[in-house]
């Protein structure tokens, strides 16, 4: 998965400025390469105490989300031992009238030279937060001076290696090149980054959710308690990641990977917005013809969930006409990148978003209006993304996530088909079959292709496997609980469309409903329309009580 760029921190003291300014254009040009990495400096101005606030503060906030530091030190300052005052106060109460040369020589032969202070205080910050492992030293001097004893650093400071680079931008910048480089590129091995080809043509590309967040951004997000806090610290984080980001291809993709939880946002999803106004705004870098088709795809996305969000009654043939519209815009675009070797989370958006919305455009088109061609490319493109996403896919890794909604969706959709006449039926069946094999896909269980009932106990059972899958890997509560929700809709549909109201399973999932309503305070929308559910399974148990 994409996630946001790692910054590399870069500390420096008066004398090493040129150094750290070349290590911020080394670190620019392998960013330019494809490493996501981003290098971050503290300026004069950071450091400037007429600014106001805490120095330290500010530190931090720059280096918050370094992994990696490279500090800089340098011949800046002399130190000497803290009685010196004492030995010249001594000199001239024994009735010396100046200091001589010889004098200078005797008390100050034992100084040592160090490096500026705010370094030493940087130093501190990045030995707690990322530790030695994750610290470069380069010195402009030669390192046998620290070990020699003419250098200082405080007596506890770790035992670690230094590497020299001596010379200065005018005289020797071909010759220090290659050592700044060097020292880039052992940063890059130990953080294990690789160059990232354009992600939008990546055929190869993985998408692991469980790979949403490392096991440290989870603990974080676990220890905000206040559940809607913790959504609005998943938005900031998801805004501040695409922020890093520098190539539109990244943002793009970033966007399509996450747009799946946008739902669960009842609060917010400023990071989308704020996305979207990073890719629009390119700074004179043009999108190019596939990248503005991604853009308009995710553009039709949200309309499509606007619409979703705000349906009513009153407004039932505008939402159709616009479910029907967005179904054929997608459908174009998927076309326009048929013969486009593309990242498959593309495609597995672009399918199930038109399965999604010409079902959704017969569902709330009037008789006389129905198309049975809508449920035909709905199924058609759900059977694409079921296959894009299946682990009989040879050429795909199973995305459990999309596998599961793909599925659910499908039976909706092969629902409806089954409720048609007969010789309609069959008439439809012979253009999805037909459809299936222009499209190159082979269903192994020939079952599963109309069978909406078979459908919709897969779709539950892999709803049911997010709830394990992301609870071992640890996903932040909400969006934990969210999934959970999720499984348990999946479960209630099923017994509504078939009418059937086992008591025992629906009482554990009215256990678990509760369970979960505690803990959350989010996916409001979803947690209403379970209780309406609940409340009309009531009439269906042996006693009315749940």
């Amino acid at each position: 998965m994409i996630k946001g760029y790692k910054d590399i921190a870069i500390i420096w003291g008066r004398k090493t400025k040129y150094l750290a300014l070349m290590l911020n254009d080394a670190l620019l040009e392998y960013q330019k390469q494809g490493y996501p990495i981003s290098p971050k400096m503290c300026y004069d101005k950071t450091l400037d105490r007429a600014e106001g606030g805490d120095i330290l503060t500010r530190i931090q906030t720059t280096f918050k989300n370094a992994v990696y530091a490279f500090v800089l030190l340098g011949e800046e300052e002399i130190a000497f031992d803290s009685d010196i005052m004492s030995k010249i106060d001594e000199l001239f109460s024994n009735g010396k009238k100046e200091i001589t040369k010889s004098d200078f020589i005797q008390f100050f032969s034992k100084h040592k030279i160090r490096t500026t202070q705010n370094v030493i205080m940087e130093c501190g910050h990045f030995f707690h937060a990322i530790g030695t492992d994750n610290i470069s030293f380069i010195t402009n001097f030669e390192p046998n001076k620290i070990i020699g004893g003419e250098y200082e650093l405080p007596t506890d400071f770790p035992t670690v290696h230094f590497t020299k680079i001596i010379g200065n931008v005018a005289d020797d910048f071909e010759r220090m090149e290659p050592a700044i480089k060097r020292c880039v590129e052992t940063a890059i091995v130990k953080l294990r980054i690789n160059a990232e080809k354009n992600p939008i043509y990546n055929e190869q590309y993985d998408l692991d959710y469980t790979e949403l967040f490392t096991e440290k951004e989870a603990h974080q997000l676990e220890a905000i308690k206040d559940r809607q806090k913790q959504l609005i610290a998943i938005d900031e984080k998801w805004s501040e990641e695409l922020n890093s980001l520098t190539r539109n291809s990244e943002r793009l993709i970033y966007i399509l990977e996450r747009i799946v939880f946008t739902s669960y946002f009842d609060v917010s999803y400023s990071w989308l917005t704020n996305g979207l106004a990073l890719i629009t705004n390119t700074n004179g870098n043009e999108l190019s013809e596939n990248e503005m088709s991604i853009l308009t795809l995710i553009h039709l996305v949200r309309e499509y969930i606007s619409l979703r969000n705000n349906f009513s009654i009153d407004n039932q043939d505008y939402t159709h006409l616009g479910y029907l519209k967005i179904a054929k815009q997608l459908s174009q675009i998927k076309e326009q990148l048929k013969n486009v070797s593309v990242n498959i989370v593309i495609r597995v958006v672009l399918n199930d978003y038109i399965g999604l919305a010409y079902r959704a455009s017969w569902e709330g088109a009037n008789v006389d209006n129905k198309d049975s061609e809508w449920l035909v490319q709905s199924a058609l493109a759900l059977h694409d993304c079921i296959n894009l996403t299946s682990k009989n896919n040879p050429s795909a890794k199973a995305h459990s996530l999309w596998h599961g909604y793909s599925y659910f969706n499908l039976a909706r959709t092969n629902r409806y088909i089954s409720k048609l006449s007969s010789i309609e039926n069959i008439s439809l069946k012979e253009k999805i079959n037909q459809g299936l094999k222009l499209l190159g896909i082979s269903i192994i269980i020939k079952e599963e292709l109309f069978d909406w009932k078979l459908n919709m106990e897969i779709a539950c059972n892999r709803r049911k496997e997010w709830s394990n899958s992301f609870t071992v890997k640890g996903f932040p509560t909400e969006l934990e609980i969210a999934l959970r929700l999720e499984y348990i809709y999946a479960e209630t549909h099923r017994y509504e469309l078939l009418k059937c109201y086992p008591k025992e399973k629906i009482e554990k999932l009215y256990d678990n409903f509760n369970e979960i309503i505690s803990r959350s305070s989010s996916s409001i929308s979803l947690i209403a329309r379970l209780h309406y559910t609940f409340e009309k399974f009531r009439k269906f148990t042996d006693n009315g009580d749940l």
